[in-house]
């Protein structure tokens, strides 16, 4: 757990000192409470500071808070020892005020001397979150803490990161040798709003769509099935023994009438032509024939 606390308090600071300009030693402003809670759990502040910021810190304390631990008494004298060995910052206060007070006007508006802030005051703390790059740190059951950075803070770094992305008009003035154009005045209407007016008075408000339900993705949904068929309807159909006997008989009586009107008719006076047989043997066939002859 320690080591995880170390680890995020380093990442706190490496925040602070990227976007906000922090550097060591730094410089920490405490309220009487905090020391007051200090000197009671017997810590050695300086070594519990270094600690907990992961880098040198130097301590600091205004006049009004140490006019509070004077107020105290003789009780306080112990915690009054320990402050006096903190470097004395002055707040420019004629006359001593709340400590609460106190700090949120060393800090101001935006923090720009980097102070760290040290205090026991939940009334001060949500206060200083409202600054952007302003650390706090506090006491929480004898562990020594670092505040996470406040939404005001982590969306000034979000600010100052973007502006750095784009071309200031002094810079684009410098590059192009171009002067700064004139801010318009604010009462005075520019060349874009008159148009803009003229604009809307021809012509008629236009109607704004009215947003209804949405359909369905048109690729999510099914297609339809196209109409179920008769499954028999496509098929031939099947031939029954009556149908085959039919056709049979059919075939039969053609190819009877093919063959009659193939056949010759003796009527028409013309016969057929015999065809000679030739026989074989081929020499000895015509020895016998030219014995024959001879006989």
């Amino acid at each position: 757990m320690r080591q995880k606390r170390t680890k995020g308090s380093r990442k706190v600071m490496h925040l602070y000192c990227s976007a906000f300009g922090f550097r060591e030693p730094y410089q920490m402003l405490v309220d009487s409470a905090f020391i007051q809670s200090c000197v009671k759990q017997k810590f050695d502040i300086q070594a519990r500071l270094h600690d907990t910021l992961q880098g040198v810190v130097k301590p600091m304390i205004t006049q009004c808070c140490m006019q509070a631990l004077y107020d105290l008494g003789a009780t306080a004298q112990e915690v009054v020892e320990v402050a006096k060995g903190f470097e004395r910052r002055k707040c420019n206060h004629l006359k001593a005020r709340p400590e609460e007070e106190c700090l949120k006007a060393m800090a101001g508006e935006g923090n720009k001397n980097r102070y760290v802030f040290a205090t026991q005051s939940l009334e001060l703390r949500q206060a200083l979150r409202k600054i952007p790059g302003s650390p706090i740190v506090y006491i929480a059951r004898s562990v020594m803490l670092l505040e996470a950075p406040s939404d005001q803070t982590l969306a000034k770094k979000h600010q100052m990161e973007t502006a750095k992305l784009h071309v200031s008009p002094e810079e684009l003035a410098a590059i192009t040798g171009k002067p700064l154009p004139a801010a318009p005045a604010p009462d005075a209407p520019t060349e874009a709003d008159a148009a803009a007016a003229g604009a809307a008075t021809d012509e008629p408000p236009k109607k704004r769509k009215k947003k209804g339900p949405k359909g369905p993705n048109p690729l999510s949904v099914r297609k339809k099935k196209a109409p179920a068929q008769d499954p028999s309807a496509g098929r031939p159909k099947k031939r029954t023994r009556e149908d085959e006997g039919a056709a049979g008989e059919g075939a039969r009586e053609e190819g009877r009438q093919g063959n009659v009107a193939s056949m010759p008719t003796r009527g028409d006076g013309e016969a057929r032509k015999k065809r000679k047989r030739r026989r074989k043997g081929g020499a000895g066939g015509e020895a016998g024939d030219a014995d024959g002859g001879d006989e």
